[in-house]
């Protein structure tokens, strides 16, 4: 169980270095083409929180506030979980 908790650790690290690294670099054609294949990665690896920074980055409102939505829902239960 540990192990699982650590590998799942290690993978959201390095889409949150990818972030970090796009955010250092001016928008042009191969930078949206980046951060486009990232929110791709993101969402198949069911990283929300980093594929909505994604889709906002590219200027896709709509779905970045969907996805702040889903984010926000996916919290509070995660909160009322907790608490039970």
């Amino acid at each position: 169980m540990n192990w699982i908790r650590t590998k799942q650790s290690a993978f959201y690290s390095m889409f949150f270095r990818a972030v970090a690294f796009l955010e250092s670099l001016e928008m042009s054609l191969e930078t949206e083409a980046m951060w486009k294949t990232l929110s791709r990665l993101a969402l198949e690896a069911r990283q929300l929180h980093i594929a909505e920074r994604c889709f906002a980055a590219l200027g896709d409102v709509s779905k970045s506030k969907a996805l702040r939505q889903i984010n926000k829902i996916a919290e509070q239960s995660a909160e009322e979980m907790v608490s039970l």
